[in-house]
């Protein structure tokens, strides 16, 4: 059975965790493949563990299942939306994803290391790993934050259904982008793809398929400029960026797919990146910080599956025990 303590960042605060305790041997920053390998190893260890989803990246599971072993890639990884924390032959960790909290920073303070959330909370730990994954990149634009779940989405699957029957853009025509322009164009009257370069940036055989579908058109040479509408999307402004001149396109709803970046921008004050905003580590997958550690998509980009980052976050889970029995001595 699982001897270490693994509590669950629900609200705020730890479930059934004295309002008054702030300080555990480790926080894990991220409940993506990573984070959620990390802390469940890290309590299979013996370790004192809280984990806090970032608030940053796309996906992470809402509850994890672990069975008593931990490997590399743990088995019996689900979904679910409550907390719920039971003992048996194993151990079960179920994690409640609330909305709104989110990672604002990380500092030193009196030999430990300081993680706030944007609820106004310090939690302390003697060791962190920061393991924020992806999140999908924002064009920026007027109008992109107010209309976002309006009009304005960047999951086709997730929201495009209600869209059926409608006039529809989806912005980048990239390998994901055209993947959803073909989703969606199953269901909407038809799918305008807009790209600010001269030409696709997906595969040749994606090109191919959108290009034959008969509701699929395509606006090169494209800059999105504003989002609008009051309380719902009503058009899309965009720039032509060979003259100049502005065109007004209305649809229904705009899908953002113009890829992914490293979910680090609340750490890049205290931990070092690249330009590209992935985390900076020595071998030993630690930060310039001593006792802070990153996993995942956030901190190589050589990390390309889930069965990777899993396995980032098992090896990190493991490094903080050989730091946390050196700290000990």
């Amino acid at each position: 059975m699982m001897s270490g303590l693994m509590d669950l960042m629900v609200e705020g605060l730890a479930p059934g965790v004295n309002k008054q305790r702030r300080a555990y041997e480790l926080i894990v920053v991220g409940a993506g493949t990573a984070g959620t390998t990390a802390a469940i190893c890290a309590a299979s260890e013996g370790i004192d563990t809280l984990i806090i989803e970032a608030g940053q990246a796309e996906g992470g599971a809402q509850f994890i299942e672990c069975i008593d072993n931990c490997a590399a890639s743990p088995r019996g990884i689900t979904m679910g939306s409550r907390a719920d924390l039971s003992r048996g032959q194993g151990r079960r960790f179920l994690l409640d994803m609330r909305p709104g909290l989110a990672v604002t920073g990380i500092r030193a303070e009196g030999g430990y290391w300081q993680v706030e959330t944007n609820r106004g909370h310090w939690l302390e730990a003697g060791s962190v790993i920061l393991a924020p994954g992806l999140r999908r990149r924002r064009l920026n634009v007027p109008g992109e934050e107010n209309l976002a779940g309006a009009g304005v989405h960047t999951c086709a699957n997730c929201e495009g259904p209600v869209y059926a029957g409608k006039d529809l853009l989806v912005i980048g025509a990239g390998n994901s982008g055209i993947e959803q322009a073909l989703y969606l164009a199953t269901f909407a009257k038809s799918v305008t793809v807009v790209e600010q370069s001269a030409r696709a940036r997906c595969s040749r055989e994606l090109y191919r398929k959108a290009k034959a579908r008969p509701n699929i058109t395509f606006k090169f040479n494209r800059i999105v400029r504003e989002f609008k509408g009051s309380r719902l999307l009503r058009s899309v402004l965009v720039e032509d960026a060979k003259s100049g001149d502005f065109e007004e396109l209305y649809a229904a709803a705009a899908f953002i797919a113009i890829g992914l970046e490293p979910a680090t921008s609340a750490f890049q004050a205290s931990v070092d990146v690249d330009q590209s905003g992935f985390i900076k580590t020595n071998r030993s997958m630690q930060t310039k910080l001593p006792g802070v550690f990153a996993a995942g998509h956030a901190r190589s980009r050589n990390v390309e599956s889930s069965e990777d980052a899993a396995s980032e976050g098992y090896k990190a889970a493991m490094l903080v025990r050989k730091y946390l029995d050196k700290a000990k001595r």
